[in-house]
């Protein structure tokens, strides 16, 4: 007798889980690990500026001063890009009954959100220059690498370029520990303070194989080798080591694999949104449900780094401390004490703050004073804050 199997059936139900499995990445570790501001223009704008060259500062007593020609600051600009998904839904896709989601529009909503952001992500660290765009041209805003104009270990060729302008890339070439030691040096030497290397998974493993500052050792409890590097320790200062999707050559079959590792100080760097992330709903014109979700932002960033007070007047009675706030939160470094023994007109202080400092565009800071002199005096303060 002729087994009835399963093959011959008619009207098994489909076995189809109620999950839907996703293996896109969707880390964005950059625009994750920056702050957020506004931008008001579509041409966000800043000042950079920088202190003299150190000279051999020695005065005799009582010669009269003389007055160098001061240094105007910089002005640089960035344009805002608008990002954009649109979704669109049957009226019918949305009415039936779909494995894994509730509701069709629902989960494409999600997922596009998920893509723009990853868009996003690509644009902030790309070597696209900033363009201010027309009536049929989009603007663009400058990724992370048109802003590095020094500091820059490149190929033979090669060279940054600031000012949102894109670098000129030199002939790729295998990423080596002292390639990165020598940025961190020159880092240091122009008064920066790198936290974070930023790396695609390919020179990610290069990096794991760096010997200096990395540890090797055998778990033997669990039987476990450790060969990753999460934290670098250089000879100016600790680094996180941060895998990046999204950075230019991220992986083995880019075509230019391992292109990129960025040394960012990551205080530096802002997003700065004309619009946050918004969902519309355009008017209907078809069977079907339709929302358009868009972002305008570029980038941007600054923080105190040095605070200098002058007094226009002796004071008595006793020591006046002043500390500073950035939205009621106190600035690390920040405090100043202007003494009042031997104070006078033109007593200069000054204070280098180390954290707590990154004041945003329309951000306000707060000066308090513990009272401890006497008799009213001018205090004029200035704040030297680099983007």
């Amino acid at each position: 007798m002729a087994v009835y199997q399963t093959y011959q059936t008619v009207g098994i139900r489909e076995d189809l889980a109620d999950i839907i499995y996703s293996i896109a990445p969707t880390e964005t570790p950059f625009m994750s690990g920056v702050a957020k501001t506004q931008a008001t223009n579509t041409s966000h704008q800043w000042q950079t500026d920088s202190l003299a060259d150190v000279a051999a500062n020695h005065a005799v007593e009582g010669a009269s001063i003389s007055y160098p020609t001061l240094s105007a600051t910089t002005k640089l600009t960035n344009h805002t890009q608008i990002s954009t998904k649109a979704i669109q839904v049957s009226g019918t896709n949305d009415a039936v009954t779909s494995a894994g989601r509730n509701n069709e529009l629902a989960y494409q909503v999600a997922k596009s959100a998920k893509e723009l952001k990853r868009d996003m992500e690509t644009a902030l660290l790309s070597n696209v220059a900033a363009a201010a765009g027309n009536a049929t041209t989009a603007r663009k805003s400058g990724g992370v690498q048109t802003w590095i104009s020094s500091n820059v270990d490149a190929g033979a060729g090669g060279s940054g370029s600031g000012g949102g302008a894109a670098r000129t890339d030199g002939t790729q070439r295998a990423f080596t520990e002292d390639q990165l030691k020598s940025v961190l040096r020159s880092c240091f030497d122009a008064g920066g303070n790198p936290n974070m290397i930023m790396v695609g998974a390919f020179n990610k493993q290069k990096l794991s194989g760096f010997t200096g500052g990395s540890t090797r050792f055998d778990q033997a409890e669990d039987r476990r080798l450790v060969t990753s590097i999460d934290v670098y320790e250089s000879d100016f200062g600790t680094l996180q080591v941060a895998p990046n999707r999204f950075i230019r050559g991220a992986n083995a079959t880019a075509a230019k694999k391992g292109q990129d590792a960025l040394v960012l100080e990551m205080d530096f760097f802002a997003v700065a949104f004309l619009r946050d992330f918004a969902l519309q709903t355009p008017a209907q014109t078809a069977d079907a449900d339709q929302r358009f979700m868009v972002a305008e932002y570029t980038l941007d960033g600054g923080k105190i780094i040095k605070i200098i007070t002058a007094l226009q007047g002796a004071i008595s009675g006793g020591n006046a401390a002043i500390s500073f706030e950035i939205g009621g939160t106190a600035v690390t470094g920040g405090g100043i004490t202007v003494a009042h023994s031997g104070s006078a007109a033109g007593t200069v202080d000054s204070a280098a703050p180390t954290a707590a400092n990154r004041v945003e565009e329309d951000g306000t800071i707060e000066m308090i004073t513990d009272g401890g002199s006497t008799g009213a005096k001018k205090l004029l303060v200035t704040f030297v804050i680099r983007r």
